[in-house]
C-alpha cells in the first residue's frame, strides 16, 4: 500500500511539473486573446460604448499590433517562464514592472504612429492606450494568482486532513519568521499547527501576519503556552545574540515539556532561505552566537583565486573549515596537510562532495618530518599556507612535552623552512590564547612557535603572520563534547573550578577571522580576534544540561573535579608587554611591538631544544626548564603548586 502511494505521488510531481510547462504556453495564448480583447473594452469604458467617432477596424487594427508589443514585453519581463503555482510578491512586482513598461511602450508607440500619420491610429485616443494596458495587465496578473491561490487552498485542506496537529508557536514576526510560516504551510507532511506569533515589539501585538495573529512577548509566552497547549515554540530570530537567545531560553523553560526548535543562525541559511529540514533544537553555538562577521570578501578572493594553498592539520575541526572556506575562493590547488590518514580522507570526501569541481590533493606526513614535508613542496608549487597543524589538549601535553615540542616547536620550523625555500607567499599561524602567559606546556610550546614565526619574517622579509584566539566550540576534545558526552552518560558533568572561566569562539567564526586576518597579514604580525566576554563554564555546564531537557543536580550532577596541572583559572588574550591597535576589521587586533617578543638570543635556545629531542636520556622536567629559559613567563611550578597544592 505505501508502496502505491509513493507510486502516486512520484506521478503527481511529474503532472504537475508537465502542467506548469503547458499552463505557460496557454498562458502566451491566453493572453494574446486577452491583449486583443482590452482595446475594446478600452473603448467601452473610456467613451461608455462606441459612439466615438472611429470604426472598429481601426480599433481591431490597434488590437492586434499593440497585442504583440505586450507579448514581446511580456516575454522580455520572464513572465513567461515562472512557475504561478508557488507565485510571490516577487512575480507580482514583475508584473507591475512589465504593466509599467507596456504603458510607457504604448503612450511612445503610438505618439510615433501619429506623428507619421499612419491610418489607423490617428483617432486613437491616448487614454485608451493607457487604459488598455492597465485592463491587460490586470487580467492577466488575475489569471496567473488565481493558479497560485487554488494552491494554497489546497495545501492548507490536505493539511488539514493531517490528523491531530500539535500547536506551536514561532518566536519572532519579521522576515525569518515568515519564511518558517510559508516553509512549514508548504510542508504537506508538516505535522505542526502554527497557533501564532510571538514578538518583542510591542505595536505587532494584535496584528495578523500571514493570516496569523501576534499572540504577546515574551513576558506573555508562559502564559499563552498553556492557554493554547503548546507543544513546541520555533525561534526565528537567526541574528539574534547569544544573550537575547539566552533570556528567550530562560522564559521558555519557565513552562515545563516545552520544545524549544530554532532555525539557524544567518550565516547558515542559505539563499536567504528558512528549511523545514533545517529547524532543530537549540544547542550551545546559539547561546554564544554573536554578530555576524563582517570580512572583505574581494580581498581575501583576489589573493586565494587561482593560486595553490596548503592547509596543516586539514584533517582537524579547524582545518577542515579553513579547507572549506578556502575553497569558497576557487583555488588553483588546495593541498591538505596531516598525519591522520581517516581525518583527511574524510575531510578530501566531505569537500569533493560540496565542491565537485575542485582540484584536491591530499598529502599524509607529519609535520616535523623535514624528508615528507620537502617531498611535499618539491611535488607542489605551494603560494600559501594556513599553519593549522598542532597538539593542543593541555593535560596530555603536560604528561608529554617532548612530543608537545616536537609537534608544536619543530613542526612550525620544518613547515616555515620549506616555505622560505620554495618561496612561498604568505604564511599565518593558528595559535592560542593560552600561549599568553602561559601555565602548561602546550600554551609555551605554542608561545615560542608564535616567536619562530615573528623570527623568521623579521630575518628574512616574509610575509609570515601569527593570529591568536580563545577555545572553538565544536572542535575535537573541546569542553562541549566533553559535557555531552557526559550528559548522554547519565553524568556527572565535570568542571574543574566553579569559577573557570574561557573565551568561546565559533568554528565557522574563528575561520573567517583567520582569512580575513591572512588577507591583511604583511609579515611578522601577532593578531587577535575579539572573542566577546568570557564565559564561565560552570554555567556552560548548566546549560547544556538544561538545552538536553534535564535539570542540574536532580537530573544530572555537576561535579567540582580541581584544576589540572598547567590549567588556568581565567585565560588572556594578550601579554603585558604587547602592545595591541585595532585594524581596518572591528573583531581582529594587531600587535605594534611583535618583534619585542622575541629575546636577542631565542635562534641560539631554540636550537638548543631541538637538539634535547634527539637525546632519549632528556626527562620532562628538563625539557620544561628549557621552556621556562627561552619564555621567561612560563609559570608552571608556581601555577601547579597555587591550585593543586
Amino acid at each position: 500500500m505505501g508502496s502505491n502511494k509513493n507510486i502516486l505521488e512520484f506521478i503527481n510531481q511529474k503532472i504537475a511539473l508537465t502542467m506548469t510547462r503547458i499552463r505557460n504556453r496557454y498562458f502566451f495564448i491566453l493572453d494574446f486573446l486577452i491583449f486583443l480583447s482590452t482595446p475594446f473594452l478600452a473603448f467601452l469604458v473610456r467613451f461608455e460604448g462606441f459612439n466615438y467617432n472611429i470604426s472598429l477596424e481601426h480599433i481591431a487594427y490597434y488590437a492586434i499590433v499593440f497585442a504583440f508589443l505586450k507579448g514581446a514585453i511580456l516575454y522580455a519581463f520572464g513572465i513567461y517562464s515562472r512557475w504561478w503555482n508557488q507565485a510571490s510578491v516577487d512575480e507580482l512586482l514583475s508584473l507591475m514592472f512589465s504593466g509599467s513598461a507596456i504603458i510607457i511602450s504604448q503612450i511612445i508607440l503610438l505618439f510615433i504612429f501619429r506623428s507619421i500619420e499612419l491610418s489607423g491610429f490617428l483617432s486613437i485616443p491616448f487614454s485608451v492606450a493607457i487604459l488598455d494596458a492597465l485592463f491587460a495587465i490586470i487580467i492577466i496578473s488575475l489569471t496567473r494568482f488565481i493558479f497560485r491561490i487554488q494552491t494554497t487552498i489546497r495545501s492548507r485542506k490536505e493539511n488539514n486532513k493531517n490528523g491531530k496537529k500539535e500547536n506551536i508557536l514561532i518566536y519572532g514576526a519579521g522576515a525569518a519568521g515568515v519564511m518558517t510560516l510559508e516553509e512549514i504551510r508548504r510542508n504537506r507532511n508538516s505535522e505542526l499547527n502554527i497557533a501564532g506569533f510571538i514578538d518583542d515589539e510591542p505595536k505587532k501585538t494584535g496584528l495578523f501576519v500571514r493570516g496569523i495573529k501576534v499572540l504577546g512577548d515574551r513576558n506573555q509566552l508562559p502564559e499563552i503556552v498553556n492557554n493554547l497547549k503548546i507543544k513546541k515554540v520555533i525561534i526565528a530570530l537567526p541574528s539574534a545574540s547569544g544573550k537575547e537567545i539566552r533570556d528567550i531560553i530562560s522564559v521558555c523553560k519557565k513552562v515545563k515539556d516545552l520544545e524549544i526548535l530554532t532555525v539557524p543562525p544567518l550565516y547558515d541559511i542559505i539563499d536567504g532561505k528558512v528549511e523545514i529540514q533545517k529547524l532543530r533544537k537549540v544547542d550551545i553555538d546559539d547561546l554564544l552566537r554573536r554578530e555576524p562577521i563582517k570580512t572583505d570578501i574581494d580581498e581575501i578572493s583576489h589573493l586565494l583565486k587561482d593560486k595553490n594553498v596548503l592547509v596543516t592539520g586539514g584533517g582537524g575541526s579547524i582545518g577542515k573549515e579553513i579547507c572549506r572556506q578556502v575553497l569558497l575562493y576557487k583555488p588553483k590547488t588546495l593541498i591538505i596537510l596531516g598525519h591522520g590518514e581517516n581525518s583527511v580522507f574524510e575531510t578530501e570526501m566531505e569537500l569533493k562532495r560540496i565542491f565537485p569541481s575542485a582540484n584536491i590533493k591530499p598529502f599524509i606526513t607529519n609535520v616535523n618530518d623535514e624528508i615528507g614535508v620537502s617531498k611535499l613542496f618539491e611535488e607542489n608549487q605551494i603560494d600559501f599556507i594556513f599553519h593549522a597543524a598542532a597538539h593542543k589538549h593541555v593535560p596530555l601535553m603536560e604528561k608529554h612535552p617532548y612530543e608537545a615540542i616536537r609537534n608544536n616547536v619543530l613542526g612550525t620550523k620544518v613547515v616555515l623552512d620549506a616555505a622560505l625555500a620554495n618561496n612561498v607567499k604568505k604564511f599565518i599561524m593558528l595559535s592560542t590564547d593560552k600561549a599568553v602567559n602561559p601555565t602548561s606546556v602546550m600554551g609555551t610550546t605554542k608561545r615560542i612557535a608564535e616567536m619562530i614565526v615573528i623570527y623568521y619574517a623579521k630575518k628574512y622579509k616574509k610575509e609570515f603572520s601569527v593570529v591568536r584566539f580563545g577555545n572553538v566550540l565544536g572542535s575535537r576534545g573541546s569542553v562541549v563534547k566533553i559535557f555531552k558526552s557526559q550528559i548522554e552518560s547519565g553524568g556527572p558533568v565535570t568542571v574543574t573550578h566553579p569559577d573557570i572561566e574561557r573565551y568561546f569562539m565559533t568554528i565557522p567564526e574563528s575561520v573567517q577571522l583567520v582569512m580575513q586576518a591572512f588577507s591583511m597579514g604583511n609579515g611578522g604580525d601577532i593578531f587577535v580576534f575579539d572573542m566577546g566576554a568570557p564565559v564561565k563554564i560552570f554555567e556552560l555546564a548548566k546549560n547544556l544540561i538544561n538545552l538536553s531537557g534535564l535539570k542540574e543536580n536532580e537530573d544530572i550532577d555537576i561535579k567540582i573535579t580541581g584544576l589540572r596541572a598547567g590549567e588556568k583559572l581565567y585565560e588572556e588574550l594578550f601579554n603585558g608587554n604587547e602592545k595591541f591597535t585595532n585594524t581596518k576589521n572591528e573583531k581582529i587586533y594587531i600587535a605594534e611591538n611583535s618583534a619585542d617578543i622575541v629575546p636577542d638570543d631565542f635562534e641560539y635556545k631554540l636550537n638548543e631544544l631541538l637538539d634535547m629531542l634527539n637525546d632519549k636520556k632528556v626527562t620532562d622536567e628538563e625539557y620544561k626548564a628549557k621552556l621556562k629559559e627561552i619564555v621567561s613567563e612560563y609559570s608552571y611550578l608556581s601555577n601547579f603548586q597555587k591550585y593543586i597544592a
